[in-house]
């Protein structure tokens, strides 16, 4: 986490075990959903999201502006 000109920035990410039993539609993806929804309703136009799901790695950047 970072504060740079009024924005918060955060960045996290997580390193994938694959898992040979799971395919890719078990995953529902509605914590995600739920993330931009609660976002645009206490941030409206003023964030920036981006999510990247890579093979090996997941990882999120989220910007704040004009905390």
């Amino acid at each position: 986490m970072d504060i740079r000109k009024n924005s918060l920035i955060c960045q996290v990410m997580n390193s994938k075990i694959q898992e040979s039993n799971k395919t890719s539609t078990e995953s529902s993806g509605i914590g995600l959903k739920n993330v931009r929804r609660r976002l645009e309703l206490s941030y409206p136009d003023q964030y920036v999201l981006h999510i990247d799901d890579g093979n090996d790695q997941f990882s999120v950047d989220l910007k704040l502006l004009q905390i």
